[in-house]
């Protein structure tokens, strides 16, 4: 797929960029999210919640890596070279992890005390994928995702403007070329620390849910970010806009990375593959939905707070959807 869009900027080929990049690799970004993560699930049991935080973390960190080098790259050997190379360096990659990625066991179990898991189901109480899209946990856990990565997608999509909006205000308003200059170089500050609490929340959220429990965690995220969008809505101070973004910049890293674990949970980890695959199309919808809210409240508005008072709204609702949320049970 990157080695297809390379051609397709040399050809300037619109259309074959849309089928290599935004289909092609697009397909391979998402098996390649998915089965590292299902396949550590299988691994480790007990300890489902720190293993997707570690994967889901290091998913993070390549996009770091890459949208970092990416436009030095572009600078220095131009796009398509950069798509050639990109591609064959992943390659490369993932062949050699292919090699060491399997499954494990039948019936497999890590020795030690950490081995007792309550609450789980185990290989033997797993449900089957037809079983699994027919219960009505599956498509709440759908919605919920939905929603927790919708509210930070949309804020990840315009946490730069939104911290110049801030900062405008806190220093008064109108303000001359070489101070807006000054704040828009500090807005990006503001999403760089802001993303290194996105990789951070990854790890930790997910590791504190093998002990607290995912429905717990979950609860917790829904809550204070709806609090958290609020408070963002409201304050025109800069050190109180960062810290509150930079929180919900981690619940949302930490969502990401706790909820294969919750489905795990709650469903087995023998299809574990198939069925967090389809809940996880929910973030494509949620890439769309977010951003869209966001960028038209602003375009219609002048300002982000009603964007954000929606957001609360619809996170308020996910607190409600997890405390109600009932285990499934398998119909024989």
């Amino acid at each position: 797929g990157l080695v297809l869009a390379g051609l397709a900027n040399i050809y300037a080929n619109i259309g074959l960029l849309y089928l290599a990049y935004g289909i092609i690799a697009g397909l391979g970004g998402g098996f390649g999210y998915v089965t590292p993560i299902t396949t550590l699930i299988r691994w480790f049991p007990d300890k489902r919640g720190l293993m997707t935080g570690l994967a889901v973390m290091g998913y993070g960190l390549g996009s770091f890596i890459m949208g970092n080098a990416g436009p030095s790259l572009i600078m220095k050997i131009g796009v398509a070279d950069t798509f050639f190379w990109w591609g064959a360096i992943s390659f490369c990659l993932v062949l050699s992890a292919v090699t060491v990625l399997k499954n494990p066991p039948e019936k497999w179990a890590p020795s030690g005390p950490a081995n007792t898991v309550h609450g789980m189901h185990t290989i033997q109480g797993s449900f089957t994928f037809p079983q699994a899209v027919k219960t009505p946990q599956l498509w709440t856990l759908w919605l919920m995702l939905l929603v927790i990565i919708s509210a930070g997608l949309g804020l990840i999509s315009q946490l730069s403007p939104m911290a110049q909006d801030v900062m405008t205000a806190e220093a008064g308003g109108a303000l001359d070329e070489d101070r807006m200059k000054a704040i828009v170089i500090a807005s990006g500050g503001v999403v760089a620390f802001a993303a290194v609490f996105n990789g951070m929340g990854r790890l930790f959220w997910a590791w504190i849910s093998d002990t607290a429990g995912r429905k717990a965690i979950f609860a917790a995220l829904f809550l204070t970010q709806a609090a958290g969008y609020i408070v963002l809505a409201n304050t025109s101070q800069v050190i109180l806009f960062t810290a509150v973004s930079c929180y919900l910049f981690a619940c949302y890293g930490g969502a990401l990375a706790s909820m294969p674990a919750f489905v795990a949970d709650e469903f087995g980890p023998e299809h574990i593959g198939k069925i967090y695959g389809t809940i996880f199309t929910a973030c494509a919808l949620a890439g769309i939905i977010g951003p869209y809210v966001f960028a038209r409240s602003k375009e219609l508005t002048g300002s982000f707070s009603t964007a954000l008072y929606i957001e609360s709204a619809l996170l308020a609702a996910g607190f409600v959807l997890t405390i109600t949320f009932k285990r499934p049970q398998i119909k024989t």
